[in-house]
């Protein structure tokens, strides 16, 4: 589902403004004969209007056949929802929106990225990448993605809906909450970080920030107000496991010891095995599993030492028992022509008996009645 396009006589086109952001109408795009010169601004390929008759949802898709596009990939709801709302907020602040902006026409290189938001600064003076991510990614190609976009010069910068994502805190992103009701907006649940400093100790730790709104936080990092920092030393704070790089302001940065900057040095994940590791170097703090205190996750590494391919070995045959037979099909519809045929004739036999019963109270009756006679009602 594609929301932006390129048009021969007025330009680039946006359906999620009302005037296609070059003063037009939908109309003038939708079902018009002839067709609208539309095309891909990423492989040039043509580009028609369409419309759910159902739900009246908008939106931009290739014409059969044509190259492979990266605008092609299928997204969701949710994510299409997130990108609108990034577009939204950048223009709020005052700064130009470009949806769906390939390398190319950022003054990047040609075919190395796509923005799902460009954002723009009023002078021209700064760019900054925006990217919408509701799949499950692995962080290490979500590294590899923001590498390349940085390679331009151009700040990428990530926004997640799940906290599950293995990226999440691996990249400059954030993790975001979309709205429950129509008066609420979207809302940033984790990513700015908050300076702590110890009385008694002079340490300064991060904390997690307080929920904010997309639009205040997008604002901040638009304005260099909010950069990303590899945060490297948190005494007793796990939060920096699992999200090393955290939002600050730059004079926080400068406090911290380190340098504002766009672009910070990108680690990439823990992996599982070192976490295990780490965590035999002190038996005694392992936490224990269920309800027995001796089964520790030492009990837990034993079981997965297990031998998978003598397992599988071991393990019984099917013989094509889930191989589909051309009967199935066929025996599944005269069953359920059958059961509609006998349900069929149950109604009928109690449609039947209720009106003999009825008839029967009628007769059995002691005065004339019609159908709302009390003794019928009864029984």
């Amino acid at each position: 589902m594609i929301l932006t396009a390129e048009h021969a006589e007025w330009g680039p086109i946006d359906i999620t403004r009302r005037d296609l952001g070059c003063g037009q109408p939908w109309d003038a795009i939708y079902r018009v004969s002839p067709p609208a010169p539309l095309t891909c601004k990423v492989c040039g390929w043509g580009i028609v209007a369409k419309q759910l008759l159902r739900h009246g949802t908008r939106f931009l898709a290739h014409k059969p056949g044509g190259p492979d596009c990266a605008l092609k990939a299928h997204e969701t709801r949710t994510h299409i929802a997130l990108k609108t709302a990034l577009a939204e907020a950048v223009r709020t602040a005052g700064w130009t929106a470009r949806l769906e902006e390939p390398s190319a026409r950022a003054g990047g290189s040609p075919g190395a990225w796509v923005a799902d938001v460009l954002a723009v600064a009023p002078d021209n003076s700064r760019r900054v990448a925006l990217e919408a991510q509701h799949s499950t990614k692995t962080a290490e190609e979500i590294q590899d993605r923001t590498r390349a976009c940085w390679a331009d010069g151009i700040p990428r910068v990530w926004f997640g809906t799940s906290g599950g994502h293995g990226w999440i805190g691996h990249v400059p992103s954030f993790l975001v909450q979309p709205p429950t009701t129509s008066s609420e907006t979207w809302t940033v649940t984790a990513g700015p970080a908050v300076p702590v400093t110890d009385t008694e100790t002079g340490d300064t730790e991060l904390h997690p920030g307080e929920p904010l709104s997309l639009a205040t936080v997008l604002q901040w990092v638009l304005n260099a107000d909010l950069l990303p920092h590899r945060a490297t030393a948190l005494p007793g704070h796990d939060w920096c496991g699992w999200w090393p790089l955290a939002w600050l302001s730059p004079d926080e940065i400068r406090n911290l010891g380190g340098e504002p900057t766009d672009f910070p040095e990108l680690i990439p994940p823990r992996a599982a095995a070192a976490r295990i590791v780490d965590d035999e170097t002190d038996p005694d703090s392992r936490p224990s599993i269920g309800n027995s205190q001796e089964h520790t996750l030492r009990d837990q590494d034993r079981y997965e030492e297990w031998d998978e391919e003598e397992h599988l070995k071991h393990r019984p045959r099917r013989q094509g028992k889930y191989q589909s037979d051309p009967k199935d099909h066929y025996n599944w519809v005269a069953a359920m022509v059958a059961w509609g045929e006998q349900a069929g004739r149950i109604a009928a036999r109690r449609s039947l008996r209720d009106k003999i019963l009825l008839a029967e109270r009628h007769a059995a009756c002691r005065e004339p009645c019609g159908e709302e006679c009390m003794d019928h009602r009864t029984g």
